[in-house]
């Protein structure tokens, strides 16, 4: 029996990922997870999107795309650039890549404010997120291990 739910889903993620990732490999004043369920991370998206996020500052970047997107995202910056990003995110892009090969799905999104950060905190955990990081200029804080 096919499950119509799943097939869904599937397709909601398949035009929320489009193999893409924001143009640098690991943007500022962003919140960073990995999900492991696609329905959650779906579910996750949808309900960021009902308290007023823009989709435009949600990326939903499923397993199987999430290379082949971290890959475009460096040709597109520059070697001096990518250096810089490489030396201030020390492993952070490691860290997902490994989630990304294990099949969970990396979910990034823009804050406009700091005081943003708990607020997406609460409402990613819920939905199974874990590896919740936020990346600003030129810090990196853990919210969920």
């Amino acid at each position: 029996m096919i499950d119509v739910k799943a097939v869904k889903i599937y397709e909601r993620l398949s035009v929320l990922s489009q193999q893409a990732y924001p143009p640098n490999t690991f943007p500022r004043k962003y919140v960073h997870c990995a999900i492991d369920d696609l329905r959650d991370a779906v579910q996750a998206v949808e309900a960021l999107q009902a308290i007023g996020y823009d989709a435009r500052d949600i990326a939903l970047v499923a397993c199987w795309d999430f290379a082949q997107a971290l890959e475009r995202s460096y040709q597109q910056q520059g070697s001096l650039s990518q250096a810089f990003a490489h030396f201030i995110d020390a492993g952070v892009d490691d860290v997902y890549r490994q989630e990304a090969r294990r099949g969970h799905h990396i979910l990034t999104v823009h804050l406009s404010s700091f005081e943003q950060i708990e607020q997406v905190r609460n409402l990613l955990a819920p939905h199974h997120a874990h590896l919740m990081k936020y990346v600003d200029t030129w810090t990196t804080a853990d919210l969920i291990r």
